[in-house]
């Protein structure tokens, strides 16, 4: 129970004072200690018709629906996110590239809009539906940063990747600050279906024998990181995963060769 509400609390960046993250902490401590002792009477909806029993306050009762909804999305993301791992998973591990083919990859792509919506997966460790989304207003042209906007209202910035910078400003210099960076027809937004036809059809030109999808540039970064020693820690922010167990999955496939190691005498 603490691991889960520790982990639910760290979640909560705008929730600042001391006191407001006690009332959380207490509305969920009651939810799962009611989820507890009576399963049935635990769930969330049994659980509301529980309170206004108790308690005629509309204010309090408001309360915990606030506090709750937001620790039901954030157990939704948790799951959701652990399911999409082991869906791409083989031998309980994911697909990956490695640096070689990422840039054999990279280097049969003809069409300059191909090539940065790969760059972007890959370099920018961009989810498919990130990538769908990106705006103009989200290129921050003046610090090479990016903007990613997330469910229920969650921001972070990225790093643009150096090598595409030019080319990026390049392509968005003529385009609206509300337009898509990679609009479809009539200027409506990719699908993740186009995107993944993308990946799949420069995947068979450059003759690399791996069934994979888009993900597994997201999981290559990850890997490749680890490669170059970077705390697991800071990726997993990168990453945005809830739960470190999900980023540590990646260390299992560092293939950093032992020579590589420097002793400490």
């Amino acid at each position: 129970m603490k691991e889960k509400i520790g982990g639910f609390l760290a979640t909560l960046r705008d929730v600042k004072q001391r006191r407001h993250r006690v009332l959380y902490r207490s509305c969920v401590e009651n939810f799962l200690q009611r989820k507890k002792t009576r399963k049935q009477e635990g769930q969330f909806e049994d659980f509301f018709d529980f309170l206004k029993n108790i308690w005629k306050e509309a204010n309090i009762i408001q309360l915990y629906k606030t506090v709750l909804m937001r620790y039901r999305r954030r157990e939704l993301t948790a799951k959701k996110e652990a399911w999409l791992m082991m869906k791409e998973q083989k031998n309980g591990l994911p697909d990956i590239l490695s640096k070689r083919e990422i840039e054999h990859l990279l280097e049969v792509i003809v069409k300059p809009t191909e090539y940065l919506i790969l760059s972007l997966a890959y370099g920018a460790w961009l989810k498919v539906s990130e990538v769908v989304h990106l705006q103009v207003a989200d290129l921050d042209l003046a610090w090479w940063k990016i903007l990613i906007k997330w469910k229920w209202k969650e921001e972070r910035y990225v790093p643009m990747p150096k090598r595409i910078q030019q080319q990026l400003q390049k392509h968005v210099e003529e385009k609206q600050l509300d337009d898509y960076v990679f609009p479809g027809r009539k200027w409506a937004k990719l699908t993740p279906r186009s995107i993944q036809y993308i990946f799949k059809k420069n995947l068979k030109k450059s003759q690399i024998a791996k069934k994979i999808s888009i993900n597994a540039l997201r999981h290559s970064f990850a890997v490749h990181l680890l490669e170059q020693w970077v705390d697991i820690h800071y990726i997993k922010r990168l990453l945005w995963h809830k739960n470190i167990r999900t980023t540590q999955i990646y260390k299992k496939l560092v293939s950093e060769p032992i020579s590589n190691i420097l002793s400490p005498l």
